[in-house]
């Protein structure tokens, strides 16, 4: 009986061997399960790594279309402002000359039956600046202020005995005019050059004298 005892034993003693894997060989498992996961690991982090690269290329490249968008739009915006200021000036050019006729018609002497037509003209030039004001367009200021190159065009010089009114435009010729703050037409002017007293007397002597030869 003893015997068969152990001999039973002996039989699931084997059978427990052969179902249970020895502890090595459970470890070695194991390492190649984790070696397969941290392989795994580094794969998806190297894809994410490239996603995150595509993103910010894409990202760039929006941030950038956005830009030359609007630099696009602002250069069409200037260059359109800049056509239409041009036909604006243009046309500003066209009119000047009335307006210069009306300012003759004006500066002629006092007519007491010519009073009416007069006002008309006046009433008819006001009416025309305030167009040309509405584009930008306003006069440039000339009689008694200092000669300027930048708005005034000198075509002469006036001999002048006060030493205050050198270099100052004494007389206007022609009215200049300004568009925003462009010149579109310079003001025509006479610019005073002080002399001494006697000086001027031998000027005056000197011009009388080539009048005098002239009609000779």
């Amino acid at each position: 009986m003893a015997r068969e005892e152990q001999e039973m034993c002996r039989e699931t003693n084997c059978q427990q061997g052969q179902e249970a894997p020895p502890e090595g060989k459970m470890e070695e498992a194991g390492q190649e399960v984790l070696e397969v996961l941290i392989q795994e690991k580094k794969e998806l982090e190297k894809v994410i790594e490239e996603v995150k690269k595509e993103n910010e290329i894409l990202r760039t490249a929006a941030a950038s279309a956005r830009a030359d968008f609007y630099n696009y739009k602002n250069r069409v915006e200037r260059e359109r402002e800049r056509y239409i200021r041009l036909a604006e000036e243009d046309l500003v050019m066209q009119l000047l000359p009335v307006l210069d006729n009306l300012d003759r018609a004006l500066a002629q002497p006092d007519n007491t039956e010519e009073q009416n037509i007069r006002e008309g003209v006046s009433m008819v030039r006001r009416q025309f600046l305030s167009v040309l004001e509405k584009v930008g367009v306003s006069e440039i200021l000339a009689e008694g202020e200092p000669f300027s190159p930048s708005f005034h065009e000198a075509v002469g010089i006036e001999p002048v005995e006060e030493p205050e009114k050198d270099g100052i435009v004494v007389f206007e010729l022609q009215r200049g005019y300004k568009m925003a703050d462009k010149v579109i037409r310079p003001s025509r002017v006479k610019v005073g050059k002080y002399v001494e007293p006697q000086k001027a007397q031998e000027c005056e002597k000197d011009i009388v004298n080539e009048d005098d030869q002239s009609k000779a």
